[in-house]
């Protein structure tokens, strides 16, 4: 293993990424600062606390989407924290590590830069190090930030560090499943796929594995985070199951790095059709094409996001009966009873995610050499969004063109990814 020059690069990435490392640690520090607050404030009885045990045991999409209710036998609002944030904010920190260790590793072999850094005296292994041990530093001050709101808003001390371990613990072992990924795939949007995909698989496992209260729980590391029990007769043996398998990871890549050349992946890309289709001579519909997996993510996300809400609209009444606070937060969002605007405030939630497709596909473009493909065809340069460009161009008058202009044809050749 070399890693020569890893200060170096540390200091350069973290001077690189200064505005996102610091996006992530406010915005989600923020987030889990106000979820305990406001909890605390819901549920500020023990009445309330027993009637939101009731419900939510009664409610496998719940279950599916929240956790396996460790405590519930002697419910406690630190319990209702783990209920309500330990999942997703598990899933945060996991898409936080895939989408920076990615962003450093393969996505710098995309773009070649890698070779620059590497033509210095830089260990081989140095660059990706320098994206691991930022990365993680960064969700270690997230952590501590979380256990330490968590303890100011008067949780129990050792049920908000177990709790706020757990977060850290995926976190980690994402750093090392992207950095595996990276030396498999040979694209960092294949790289950045798979590790979406490992969290997807992760995230269903323990999904089934607490519905069904079978072992599946035990293949996901997110099930391993959840069997510490904050806040329920702490269990810290499964934080060892993590951080091994997160030791496991880095060491694995190292060894693939090995063994394989710069800027290849042991997985090559899919070699595509040798003339383009009719849909993709559109602008149009190679958009479709780039966009189809991105598209079906998404589509699959709001649905069952629409799922688990419709699913406890049904017991919205029922919780507001026994919450006076939950009614009240509910009556103020709109007019009608409290199923109304429990359904009105979902919907603007729904809106909120369907606007963040938007973000994530225009984001979503041909590298540059597939660009500068589509720009040298009769294709307007706003072609990064794909839009058709007038079928007639003007010219200036009394200035005849050289060279007549290309046309995109079924014929040409078109290389696009999935």
């Amino acid at each position: 293993m070399s890693l020569s020059g890893l200060g170096a690069l540390v200091r350069f990435t973290i001077r690189r990424d200064r505005g996102r490392l610091v996006a992530w640690v406010v915005v989600l520090t923020a987030v889990f600062g106000i979820s305990a607050w406001n909890l605390r404030n819901v549920y500020a009885t023990q009445q309330s606390i027993d009637a939101y045990v009731q419900l939510f045991g009664n409610n496998p999409a719940l279950v599916a989407f929240a956790g396996p209710g460790f405590g519930f036998d002697q419910p406690s609002i630190g319990v209702i924290l783990v209920n309500e944030l330990q999942l997703w904010a598990m899933i945060a920190l996991a898409l936080m590590s895939i989408f920076l260790v990615n962003r450093h590793t393969r996505a710098e072999e995309d773009t070649e830069r890698v070779e620059l850094v590497l033509s210095n005296a830089v260990g081989r292994h140095a660059p990706t190090t320098a994206s691991m041990v930022v990365v993680s530093a960064t969700e270690f001050v997230i952590c501590s930030a979380a256990a330490a709101i968590f303890i100011a808003a008067g949780y129990p001390v050792i049920g908000s560090i177990s709790l706020s371990l757990s977060f850290l613990a995926v976190g980690l072992v994402f750093i090392g499943g992207t950095a595996a990924a990276a030396q498999f795939f040979s694209t960092g949007r294949a790289t950045t796929g798979a590790s979406l995909m490992v969290l997807l698989t992760a995230f269903i496992l323990r999904a089934i594995g607490d519905i069904s209260h079978n072992a599946l729980s035990w293949f996901s590391p997110i099930g391993w985070a959840q069997s510490v029990r904050s806040f329920a007769d702490e269990r810290w043996w499964p934080f060892a199951l993590s951080a091994a398998a997160a030791l496991a990871l880095v060491a694995g890549s190292y060894w693939l790095s090995n063994h394989r050349d710069l800027g290849a992946g042991f997985i090559s890309t899919r070699p595509g059709r040798p003339t383009a289709t009719r849909a993709l001579t559109d602008p149009f519909g190679f958009a479709l094409r780039l966009q189809r997996g991105l598209i079906a993510i998404w589509m699959i996300g709001m649905f069952l996001t629409g799922y688990v809400f419709g699913s406890i609209a049904n017991d919205v009444d029922a919780m507001a009966r026994d919450n006076p606070q939950f009614a009240d937060v509910f009556a103020q969002m709109g007019k009608g009873n409290i199923t109304d605007s429990y359904l009105a405030t979902s919907m603007a939630m729904l809106a909120i995610m369907a606007g963040g497709f938007g973000i994530a596909a225009m984001r979503r473009r041909p590298v540059r050499p597939w660009r500068s493909s589509l720009i040298s065809c009769r294709i307007a340069r706003v072609s990064p969004t794909m839009r058709r460009a007038h079928s007639s161009t003007r010219k200036p008058s009394g200035v005849k063109p050289w060279k007549r202009e290309p046309r995109l044809t079924r014929s040409t050749p078109i290389c696009c990814s999935n």
